[in-house]
């Protein structure tokens, strides 16, 4: 509500009285003076209500401003990161690694080849028979005693042979003659007799591997004569 100029006079009045009327003499002065003051006054309202409507209007249009901007902000929709935002993948590929597997297959272990031969002919006899079969149940122990191989039988014969307590006994050697598949022949001589029409014998034995593996028995036996004395063509003399 805007005050009457009689108001603000008054009030003027009172201010420069001290609460009390001012005299007769002294009225227009001091209504001059109160007059001059009211339209100063109303000028400061004025500017005071200027100054406070032009900052509403700064302060309604920094408002509207913000509430522009932040619905401009709000209406525009976000970048879609599949269009607007590029994203930079790198991606480090682990170096494949080639592992080289070499199979290496064990050699098949072998066994040598057993090396065959004969005996000599005898030599400072009179003369020898031929070979004759024997039983092989007619034979000694040393004789039919299975075996590892064709050679550990030619030498444990040999060896049985050369240890026996005979008189006249002077050594005794062997050979294996021939190794076909599972069979085999071995042949053994031995010298010194105590008859003195005989002064040595040849053995010969054949045999049989039955399975893989499994050791060397003999299967057959043939025997001859050597004669020290003399041969009648069939038997020593």
């Amino acid at each position: 509500m805007t005050r009457s100029d009689d108001e603000l006079l008054r009030d003027a009045l009172r201010e420069d009285a001290g609460g009390a009327l001012p005299p007769a003499d002294g009225f227009d002065a001091v209504r001059a003076t109160a007059e001059s003051r009211a339209r100063r006054r109303r000028w400061q309202v004025g500017l005071v209500a200027g100054s406070a409507a032009a900052a509403i209007a700064l302060v309604v249009g920094v408002v509207v401003a913000n509430d522009d901007d932040r619905s401009s902000v709000e209406l525009t929709p976000p970048p879609s990161s599949s269009s607007s935002t590029s994203t930079s993948s790198s991606t480090t590929t682990a170096p494949t690694t080639t592992t080289s597997t070499t199979s290496t297959t064990a050699p098949t272990p072998t066994t040598p080849p057993i090396a065959t031969g004969t005996l000599p002919p005898p030599a400072g006899f009179a003369g020898f028979t031929d070979f004759r079969t024997v039983p092989v149940g007619s034979l000694d122990a040393m004789f039919t005693e299975p075996a590892a191989s064709p050679p550990a039988k030619v030498d444990a014969l040999a060896a049985a042979l050369a240890a026996e307590p005979i008189e006249g006994r002077r050594t005794a050697e062997g050979v294996v003659n021939s190794v076909q598949g599972n069979r085999a022949q071995i042949e053994v001589r031995v010298i010194g007799y105590a008859d003195d029409s005989i002064g040595g014998r040849d053995y010969r034995l054949y045999l049989l591997q039955e399975q893989p593996g499994g050791p060397w028995i003999v299967v057959g036996a043939e025997e001859r004569d050597l004669c020290s004395r003399g041969f009648d063509g069939t038997f020593c003399v």
